[in-house]
């Protein structure tokens, strides 16, 4: 079936396209430091960028916008600066960031009854850790245009709260959120036991409606990845994660946070041509510069991060980053799924809960379901999906992890190991490689031994020591897994080119799309939401 193409909608809405919304925008603030008039009639706080042309995709000019110390100019009251506005709630946050959610409105400030995310970074964040920089991370979004890459809806200058704020669609869940799920797994959860309330719907055919579910997912990952990786001004995430991984209810995956992306281009002069809109200086608020010859390797999170970036390399591939990622993430959906107590801050014994975790380790990567003793007796728990490898003990402990998984490295199996600063400074036991398919129990039987047509041969292709050696993301969309067993469906408003997908693929199986197959955590996600908003 060919691709869908989701029509677009005119709402009697004058917009600024985005690129054009960036460049005007810190034309503006250089323009009011220096004392000169502003070149743009649409700069003020109500601007947005909903429904702006996109730029054909890899046909990109992406720049640094140019942004200097706002803070200095700003004299606010620090009671006022933390008083969002109403209706506002709060959603999640990072190292740098607050996420709050809230209604979208229409021109006359009506709600349009859709949710939007808001992404806030103060501007007293300005020696924040490298390399976080959300004025990068929205100039990215302007830039692209994929249907699994996040949207930007709009990027503003907030100086009375002092915030810099991103707008984004709200999405109702969270790849996370769906992994620690006892339902996503090819065999039934355990029944003897109280289950949470199931985001998603596996049933009758339970195994082939997970591997369409999985499939689904990873695809769209990797096409937006491989689009990032290719794109005329080519970008790495650098974070990629279940966390940073949300899903539509037509089952659309988003891939969101570019907050500590890289892009490979000069800052001063990314496309080679004369530019004289923007001025000489190309610094951004939030972090020092990042060259080719200095890159920051302290990106990346938990178990996902790729192992190279632990042994402190000034310069690296950071596309192969990507690679690593999303090797860790596929396995993920075959590891196991624990029952574990919940924390509490009340609990007498705090380090109870860690050993919870670790109890019994080596029969809890062999079992597709995992009952804590502890957690069992216990009347406050909660279902965690394992990783492939620890990040728990610390970025020693992840080391070892990842060695007593993939061996440890040799002149064979990585040839520029004993270059990295890190790697000259310790030493390690000698161990071989693990047999992969031992570790991930949620594997079905099919794909058990390794097969060209197996996710167990891609996740052995993209685990692999030497970045260079790493299956590059294009070549993951033509895996045989992706054309072989159960089919590949994807959503029903996937809006992309048939020449970018080189495999078959459908919008519904057995008369089921993705869509009645996560309709449960959406249901359950809106009915929080506005809970929370009458509240």
């Amino acid at each position: 079936m060919p691709p869908q193409t989701a029509s677009s909608t005119n709402r009697g809405q004058e917009f600024v396209s985005c690129p054009t919304f960036f460049r005007e925008m810190f034309e503006d603030i250089y323009n009011h430091l220096v004392g000169q008039p502003s070149v743009s009639k649409a700069w003020n706080a109500s601007i947005t960028c909903r429904g702006a042309e996109k730029p054909e995709p890899r046909k990109v000019g992406l720049h640094y916008p140019t942004v200097y110390n706002l803070s200095s100019m700003m004299s606010v009251d620090s009671e006022e600066a933390w008083s969002q506005p109403a209706g506002r709630k709060f959603h999640s946050d990072g190292i740098q960031s607050v996420v709050y959610r809230q209604r979208d409105t229409t021109p006359r400030g009506e709600s349009s009854g859709s949710w939007i995310a808001v992404k806030t970074v103060s501007f007293q964040s300005i020696k924040s850790v490298r390399p976080h920089d959300i004025v990068k991370e929205a100039d990215i979004l302007a830039h692209t245009s994929h249907p699994s890459i996040m949207s930007c809806l709009g990027f503003f200058v907030d100086q009375r709260l002092q915030q810099y704020e991103l707008h984004s669609p709200l999405l109702p869940l969270s790849l996370a959120g769906v992994l620690d799920s006892p339902f996503l797994a090819p065999s039934p959860p355990p029944s003897d036991l109280v289950l949470p309330p199931s985001p998603i719907v596996l049933l009758p055919r339970k195994e082939q409606l997970f591997d369409i579910l999985v499939k689904s997912i990873f695809f769209q990952i990797a096409s937006a990845v491989a689009y990032l990786h290719t794109m005329d001004v080519p970008v790495a995430h650098r974070d990629i994660k279940p966390g940073n991984v949300l899903i539509s209810e037509s089952g659309c995956v988003k891939l969101i946070d570019f907050g500590i992306a890289w892009a490979s281009f000069n800052p001063t002069n990314p496309t080679g041509a004369s530019d004289t809109s923007m001025p000489e200086q190309s610094t951004s608020p939030y972090s020092q510069e990042e060259t080719p010859e200095a890159m920051v390797s302290q990106v990346g999170s938990g178990a996902y991060r790729a192992v190279e970036l632990m042994f402190s390399p000034v310069t690296y591939d950071a596309a192969a980053i990507d690679l690593w990622s999303l090797g860790a993430l596929l396995s993920s959906f075959f590891t196991s799924i624990r029952l574990v107590r919940k924390y509490s801050w009340e609990d007498e014994d705090e380090d109870s809960t860690s050993s919870d975790l670790e109890e019994d380790s080596e029969q809890i990567k062999a079992l597709p379901f995992v009952f804590s003793r502890r957690a069992v007796q216990s009347g406050s728990t909660g279902w965690v999906r394992d990783t492939l490898f620890n990040a728990s003990q610390g970025e020693l402990g992840y080391i070892w992890s990842v060695f007593k998984v993939r061996g440890t490295p040799n002149v064979t199996s990585w040839p520029g190991f004993s270059q990295l600063p890190g790697a000259r400074m310790m030493s390690f036991q000698q161990t071989m490689a693990a047999d992969i398919s031992n570790l991930l129990p949620n594997l079905p039987a099919s794909y058990r031994i390794i097969d060209p047509s197996s996710p167990l041969d891609l996740i052995e292709r993209l685990l692999v020591y030497d970045p260079g050696s790493r299956l590059r993301a294009p070549a993951i969309l033509e895996h045989p897994w992706f054309s072989s067993g159960a089919p590949l469906i994807l959503p029903r408003d996937y809006s992309y080119s048939s020449t970018d997908i080189h495999v078959r693929w459908e919008t519904r199986w057995d008369g089921i799309d993705l869509a009645d197959m996560i309709a449960p955590g959406v249901k359950s996600a809106y009915a929080l939401w506005e809970a929370s908003s009458r509240g």
